[in-house]
């Protein structure tokens, strides 16, 4: 999965999309940086690594500005 390829963020895999441009409640990448369930938050645990509130903050006004994909050479978004 790649956050630089709308396709790849963004196409359906298996009832939920990884990033909904415009709606951050239904996008997988927030609710794994919110989850509490060990299982499911992201970054995991044994990384050390957490992402801080702001950064949260950040992602969802991403997600809900419906994040800009940069335009792949075949006419497509995505990386070229």
């Amino acid at each position: 999965m790649r956050l630089d390829d709308a396709e790849s963020a963004t196409r359906d895999r298996d009832g939920y999309r990884v990033i909904v441009p415009g709606n951050p409640a239904e996008s997988e990448l927030l609710l794994r940086l919110k989850s509490d369930d060990p299982d499911e938050r992201m970054p995991p645990a044994e990384t050390n690594k957490h992402a801080t509130e702001e950064q949260v903050a950040l992602i969802g006004r991403w997600i809900k500005e419906g994040p800009p994909f940069p335009q792949r050479k075949d006419g497509g978004e995505g990386k070229s």
